[in-house]
């Protein structure tokens, strides 16, 4: 599956698939290193990246990505690639299943089970 990364500090509307407010899987990774930071799904593509992640607007996981790219400066540095499809569910947990086999069992760091 090819990938296609933007800066999050740069993430618009405008750059999400047409259905951007449909459902999808996404990852975060590092500009630098290109090392997956985090791997999640949505039913909502647009309000989970933009209104809860950059926004900062959610619950617990939502306050502590956004605690991460902003507090802790990581904004300029995280790129986002999003998959859209209709089930988010089975491709973010086959994209975790994949990480992890690839990396000694290990998800990445700012994911959890």
């Amino acid at each position: 599956m090819a990938a296609k990364w933007v800066l999050l500090a740069d993430l618009s509307v405008s750059w999400l698939p047409d259905f951007g407010s449909g459902s999808g899987a996404y990852v975060f990774r590092d500009r630098a290193t290109e090392e997956w930071k985090y791997i999640g799904s949505t039913s909502c593509l647009r309000r989970r990246l933009l209104g809860n992640y950059v926004g900062g607007v959610g619950g617990a996981t939502t306050k502590r990505l956004n605690g991460l790219l902003f507090e802790q400066h990581h904004i300029d540095d995280v790129e986002v690639s999003v998959y859209p499809t209709a089930d988010y569910l089975r491709l973010e947990e086959s994209l975790k299943v994949g990480f992890a086999a690839a990396h000694d069992g290990q998800l990445p760091d700012w994911t959890r089970r």
